[in-house]
Parts: C-alpha cells; structure tokens; sequence
C-alpha cells in the first residue's frame, strides 16, 4: 500500500523527504483550476493554497498525459456548457459535434480558444510537464502489465514516472493511488 503523507509534514522548513519533484494528478489540477466553476469551493480554496505553499518550495510537475486527461476535461467540459448538456455526461460528448462547433460556430470557438489559453498557461506555468530522458514508460510492458481492476491507466502511468523520480511522491485527490506498492508517496488533498 502506497505510503500516505500529510502535506503539512512536506511543507515544514525542512521535511525528513528527500524530495525534489512532486508529480501532480489530474483530479488536482482540475480541483486547483476549476475551469467550470463544478468544484466545491471549499476544496477549491484549499487545493489552491496547499499548491501554492508545495509551488514555492519544490517543483511540482504534471505529465504528458495528465495534461492530455485534463485536455479532455475541459474538452468535454466546454462541449456540455455549450449545447446545455448536463455537466460531468461523458456520454453526451461527440467529438465530431465538437469539431463543428470550433469551425462553425464563432461563439464557441471564441470560447474554446479562451479556455485552451488558459489550460497552456497552468500547465505551462504551474505544472509543467515532467519530462523523462530516453522515456520507456509507455513501452508494451507498461500495457501487458497493467489490468486496470484497481487503478486507471492513467494514475499506472503517472505512477511509472514517479518512479523515476528521487522520492516517488503524487499529489491527487484520488484515492485509487493508495492500492500502489509502498515504494510511492502520496498526499492526499
């Protein structure tokens, strides 16, 4: 079982972890953005001053496909705003609807560019992608291995590359992170 932090321990003038990056989880980018105003406020206001603390004394890094994960979300977010779907309704979403929307339709493509602006800027300000010299992460091991019973494919790949770290530490409001093996730090928020 994953090894459960609490953020104020890490966030102490001089934490017994020897850590240098933290991974970020979708879930929290999402619960820090709150690109839709879905989010609990309360979860929101304290996701964002818990960040800022972790921002200022260490680098805290998304990945290539959390940031595709948080892509979707607002992908799908703006899509269901747009044609008055009921938010959080996967099933709703047309990725073909959506394409025409962003050509034909010059409210929604106003829209849509406002909010890619802004997912550029928090990935590329607040959680830049971590990036991993001679990256075999996403090698046919990763995928013969995984058998996603327990965990995402999403948080198996966030956990791989944290592994690659000096302390392998995520911050997320997942709990499926606490089914990992006890070589992964989490903190929860």
């Amino acid at each position: 079982m994953a090894v459960q932090i609490n953020i104020d321990d890490i966030l102490k003038p001089s934490p017994n972890y020897p850590i240098q990056n933290i991974l970020i989880d979708t879930s929290t980018i999402i619960n820090y953005e709150d690109p839709f105003g879905w989010i609990d406020p309360k979860l929101n206001e304290t996701t964002v001053r818990y960040l800022e603390k972790l921002k200022s004394q260490y680098k805290v890094n998304s990945t290539l496909l959390t940031a595709s994960e948080y892509f979707k979300h607002i992908q799908v977010g703006s899509y269901n705003i747009f044609t008055k779907t009921q938010p959080g309704y996967f099933e709703s979403y047309s990725t073909i609807e959506f394409k025409k929307l962003r050509r034909r339709n010059t409210d929604f493509a106003n829209t849509w560019n406002l909010r890619l602006k802004k997912f550029k800027i928090t990935l590329k300000k607040h959680f830049p992608p971590f990036d991993i010299e001679n990256d075999k992460i996403y090698s046919l091991n990763l995928l013969d291995n995984f058998n996603g019973a327990e965990v995402d494919f999403g948080d198996e790949v966030l956990y791989r590359y944290s592994l690659k770290t000096d302390f392998p530490l995520i911050i997320t409001s997942d709990r499926d992170f606490e089914s990992f093996p006890d070589n992964l730090h989490v903190v929860f928020i």
